[in-house]
């Protein structure tokens, strides 16, 4: 059976037109944007992948530009997984030619491509994959002491995936360790003012529970 490349172009046409009109009129003006920088200011989960995704696909269709002329770069490489799958859904196999990496696999890839611009450097191996990083966080609780909330007496290990989805998720919204800590104390702080008003609703569930 052959297949109709009409109606393929056709079918990523209606899929571009039908996510293209569930778009507010900001979102869409930053899609249609062919020339000249744009910068999209806005929340985690508000759709700014999904922007992305639409205003490549818009470049590729509206102008002769060929799709390994375009580099997009992300944080994490579960971003990187999540944009090549939407804009295949746009655009289809062209999808595969769009240049989408992370920051770091790209610099390696281009240290690796003309070394001769990077003397100073003896050799970059390549980034950290996904097993090293699993390695390295079995590593840090392993170092934990017995007893650790972290690390579950039966399954030490249990959190380890948990942690590298958080890892990824702090990178991706670009918020480094001191903003973390600033969080984390923020968050302290607020537990102590309600300290009292949390014990005493742990202590009401609790009769509740005993009384059915």
């Amino acid at each position: 059976m052959l297949l109709n490349t009409s109606d393929l172009t056709t079918d990523y046409n209606s899929r571009f037109a039908e996510r293209l009109s569930k778009l507010n009129p900001e979102q869409r003006k930053a899609v249609e944007s062919i020339e000249g920088p744009v910068l999209v200011l806005a929340g985690p989960g508000t759709g700014k992948t999904e922007i992305i995704a639409l205003r490549i696909a818009n470049i590729i269709k509206q102008t002769q530009l060929a799709a390994d002329s375009i580099l997009c770069l992300t944080f994490t490489d579960a971003a990187v997984n999540e944009m090549r799958s939407r804009l295949a859904g746009l655009i289809g196999p062209e999808a595969s030619k769009v240049g989408i990496y992370t920051f770091h696999s790209f610099c390696v890839q281009v240290i690796n491509e003309y070394p001769y611009h990077f003397s100073s450097i003896d050799s970059v191996s390549g980034i950290v994959n996904e097993i090293t990083k699993y390695e390295i966080i079995r590593a840090i609780i392993a170092s934990l002491p017995a007893g650790d909330p972290y690390k579950p007496v039966r399954s030490p290990y249990l959190h380890a995936r948990d942690f590298l989805d958080v890892i990824d998720k702090l990178k991706q919204e670009q918020i480094d360790v001191k903003t973390l800590e600033q969080t984390i104390s923020s968050l302290d702080d607020l537990i102590k003012d309600i300290r009292g008003e949390l014990e005493a609703l742990i202590s009401t569930h609790a009769k509740s529970l005993k009384k059915r």
